[in-house]
């Protein structure tokens, strides 16, 4: 009996919590361009080589009427699916307006391919998702 009424509260405090956050803070806020991988000129990369420091870009575009604060995450994964990289960072975007981020990273020796992960959240305290999640995958060169 207790464990039913766990089940309704809990699912009764996510639904107001849902409800409450049904304005600026919804999916579709904003939208993120699928993440790439650049050189340090900013060319844009088929393939990496191991040890090649690249960055991971991605743009978001606010689809909202008013300054939206928000936390971009960027995440990079091997082929076995572990995370090799997490990174954020926290920016507000101007009504309707865009914006181009991008992280730092050398090309580790362990896997033949990686994908990245790109998504934006409300906080990290109340988190609520505001775009989707894009991702890209690249092949490391063996030769």
């Amino acid at each position: 009996m207790l464990l039913r009424l766990v089940v309704v509260v809990t699912l009764a405090s996510l639904l107001a919590v849902l409800a409450s956050n049904a304005h600026a803070n919804t999916p579709g806020s904003i939208e993120m361009s699928r993440p790439c991988f650049t050189d340090m000129n900013a060319d844009r990369l088929n393939s990496l080589d191991v040890g090649e420091q690249v960055i991971v870009t991605t743009t978001h575009y606010s689809h909202v009427e008013q300054d939206l604060t928000y936390i971009a995450l960027i995440e990079i994964r091997d082929e076995s699916s572990i995370t090799v990289l997490l990174s954020w960072q926290i920016g507000t975007l101007e009504a309707t307006g865009n914006k181009t981020i991008g992280v730092s990273w050398v090309v580790p020796e362990s896997s033949h391919y990686y994908h990245s992960r790109v998504f934006a959240i409300t906080n990290f305290e109340e988190p609520h998702i505001l775009s989707t999640v894009e991702v890209c995958e690249v092949s490391v060169n063996t030769t």
